[in-house]
């Protein structure tokens, strides 16, 4: 009974497999190398473990019951399907956060699950002999089809697109739409369900009977299982090396490029004071070598203290307010304009130049192409990661694991962890060089939730095991016993460690590139979006007030062959860096851009902004040494000295109202120098697809 309570488990485990294995369809998903790998190994090795625990608790019970030895069949049904139905059921629902949407029947598939193992239990009662493990595997078949397309009817893709092409022309009230779509997706259900039942009846008393050599039926379904796995996996992997790259030498360049290769590294949510570079000992210490080579500015403010409106001022030499890339926030909705196709991008610049324009992205949140920030790429890769599976209603049990435990974090993470961005970075640099290029490369591990791989997640705490440490703080929240000094204090731990597990993989990088002689003649600027906090001024995360934890971040410049080295005292805003690296390159600067490119002097205030439906426009502006932080509805200004209170403990505004003043009136003129450039009511707003909102659900900017 034991063993065969194994081989149930297998054959439990192979067509799971097979079901998840359908998750590598998702469209615009990256999947690593080794999650087919893990995905059999673990789901064959947790359901053989489930099934001779099956086997050995039914053995106990035969021991016991004269009856049940007659009465085999019926017994498994008890004590190996229905468990599986329950444990299958309910484990694919287990999730992380509250962010998953309901499923599409709200667990009605346990429903006809339950009807189906009623049937096995009064049918069973009339059969003779026993029936072998195999036997069984129709039943799990159905079972998985069962919850998978019930729950997750909503979020299949191909039904989306059908609805589309056969209702979208015509509807333009919303509400007439929503009602539509759920009558729609109401008939595909119910027709889905009568197919898998009736499929799983006719095969039940036509073909059923014939499964008996255990075998040759394992035998020819882990085959099948593998052959399926793989070729998913190979038209996934497919469509990330299948790229038509353009030919740079039809492009008319008005003369050869002074620096012919440009790498523009983004690290999502760094801030400048956790990197050893800015005097954080033992964080980051690739980075710290490659400042040797280039010239480190203290004083980089972010524009924005978000990843939209941020990078779409680093694109354009534009401050927020002048682009329009921002949200707007109302009572019921969270939307964005996305960039205009009016404005010029760096991308835009060096392509009009005869560069090749490529980027890798981490952040397929908000650097999604439908916000415009690819405007001038010619290759645009942007793609979240296969642990946007746990998205859906149903789900791998995989994935969940995987953050349980924190083995193989990248099974669960929604973008592209650094690795894998490095990964498909050489392979778009083998297929560029020796032409001309400008990459944008994203990196987005130091952004939330915060889960270095080992050994990164136990280099900066004493915490023998984090993992439990966050599984248990997780349980405190439930149970409303929040310890949030002592967790702010583990996730700065843990944010230090995604950036160490960062920093490891710039470092291989930097190696690729040096084997490639590439390094020495490249342009290569690193920066950032943004900061993060972490408790301080009660505050966590980065979409919030703009403290210097949110607004300092990195900025490092490494000239052609180190031709400029040291370090840069004077601020310098991320918008500058538009201008700045085209003057670096020769490049022509467009008029009008609000970025300056004359870093090595004092130069005008800067400034950031971020509209927020409780603060309103919140601005600050910086000039000299003092920082003045305004806000258009609620909190009150906020006014620092940051030579003498860098951490920002002490508002000036009632001791310095002289200086209140002049920040004031330096405010209301840049006010007047830098207005929107765009027409927001010909622009509107942009709505999200389903896959965006499901990005910015991942990322914690709207629930």
């Amino acid at each position: 009974m034991i063993k065969k309570g194994m081989i149930s488990g297998l054959s439990a485990g192979l067509v799971v497999s097979l079901f998840d294995g359908l998750f590598m369809l998702m469209p615009n998903t990256y999947v690593p190398v080794s999650y087919p790998f893990f995905l059999i190994i673990f789901n064959v090795f947790f359901w053989t473990t489930a099934g001779s625990t099956a086997g050995l608790l039914l053995c106990l019970f035969v021991r016991n019951s004269k009856k049940a030895g007659a009465n085999e069949n019926r017994c498994w049904v008890v004590f190996f399907l229905f468990p599986f139905a329950v444990i299958y059921g309910l484990a694919g629902r287990m999730t992380i956060d509250k962010l998953i949407s309901p499923a599409f029947d709200h667990h009605l598939s346990f429903l006809w699950v339950f009807l189906i193992l009623l049937f096995l239990f009064f049918f069973r009662a009339k059969e003779t002999g026993k029936a072998p493990a195999v036997f069984y595997i129709p039943e799990i078949f159905t079972f998985a089809a069962l919850f998978m397309f019930c729950s997750n009817t909503a979020k299949i893709p191909g039904l989306s697109i059908i609805f589309n092409m056969l209702f979208s022309q015509g509807i333009s009230d919303i509400n007439t739409r929503m009602l539509l779509h759920t009558r729609y997706l109401t008939v595909v259900y119910i027709t889905g369900v009568l197919l898998i039942m009736c499929g799983y009846f006719l095969f039940f008393f036509k073909f059923k009977p014939v499964i008996k050599k255990q075998f040759q039926v394992i035998l020819a379904l882990a085959l099948f299982v593998l052959l399926f796995l793989s070729a998913l996996f190979s038209g996934n992997r497919s469509s990330f090396y299948t790229i038509n790259y353009p030919s740079v030498t039809s492009m008319q360049a008005p003369r050869p490029p002074s620096i012919p290769y440009v790498i523009l590294i983004v690290l999502d949510t760094v801030r400048a004071d956790r990197l050893a570079v800015y005097g954080n000992s033992g964080v980051a210490e690739n980075l710290e070598k490659f400042s040797r080579d280039a010239l480190v500015f203290e004083n980089c403010i972010a524009s924005s203290p978000w990843t939209l409106p941020s990078h779409a001022s680093l694109f354009t030499g534009l401050y927020p307010v002048e682009h329009g890339a921002h949200h707007v926030l109302n009572k019921t909705m969270w939307s964005s304009r996305a960039l205009d196709d009016k404005f010029t991008t760096l991308a835009d610049i060096f392509k009009s130049n005869g560069y090749l324009t490529s980027a890798v992205v981490s952040n397929c949140a908000l650097l999604h192409k439908g916000f415009n920030l690819n405007k001038g790429f010619q290759i645009y890769d942007c793609t979240k990661n296969i642990g946007a599976t746990l998205k859906f209603p149903f789900r791998p049990l995989l994935p969940f694991f995987s953050y349980l435990t924190n083995v193989m974090p990248k099974n669960f993470l929604f973008y592209r962890p650094a690795e894998e961005i490095n990964s498909n970075a050489a392979f778009l640099l083998k297929k560029m060089k020796p032409d001309p290029f400008f990459l944008f490369l994203n990196y987005m591990d130091a952004h939330a939730p915060y889960v270095p791989p080992r050994p990164f997640n136990s280099l900066f705490t004493d915490t023998a095991f984090p993992q439990l440490k966050r599984i248990r703080q997780q349980i405190c929240n439930f149970i409303k016993l929040p310890q949030k000094e002592t967790w702010d204090s583990f996730m700065l731990s843990q944010y230090d460690g995604e950036i160490a597990y960062l920093d490891h993989y710039l470092g291989e990088l930097f190696s690729q590139l040096k084997k490639m002689k590439l390094y020495d003649p490249s342009l290569i600027i690193i920066t950032a979006d943004h900061g993060e906090l972490f408790g301080e001024h009660g505050l966590n995360g980065h979409y919030c007030a703009m403290y210097e934890e949110v607004l300092k971040v990195p900025l490092m410049i490494k000239f052609p062959f180190n031709r400029k080295t040291g370090r840069e005292k004077n601020r310098i805003g991320l918008h500058d860096l538009f201008s700045t690296i085209l003057s670096i390159c020769d490049l022509p600067i467009p008029d009008g851009v609000s970025g300056r490119a004359s870093y090595d002097i004092p130069g005008p205030v800067a400034a950031a902004e971020f509209y927020d439906s409780k603060m309103g426009r919140h601005r600050v502006i910086y000039d000299g040494k003092y920082k003045y932080m305004k806000y258009s509805r609620k909190k009150k200004p906020e006014l620092y000295d940051l030579l003498k209170d860098p951490s920002e403990q002490v508002n000036l505004t009632e001791k310095l109202p002289e200086t209140r003043a002049e920040m004031e009136k330096t405010l209301a003129e840049w006010n007047r120098k830098h207005v929107a450039r765009f027409n927001p009511d010909s622009q509107g707003k942009t709505f999200f697809s389903r896959e965006i909102e499901e990005g910015l659900k991942a990322l914690g900017y709207i629930r």
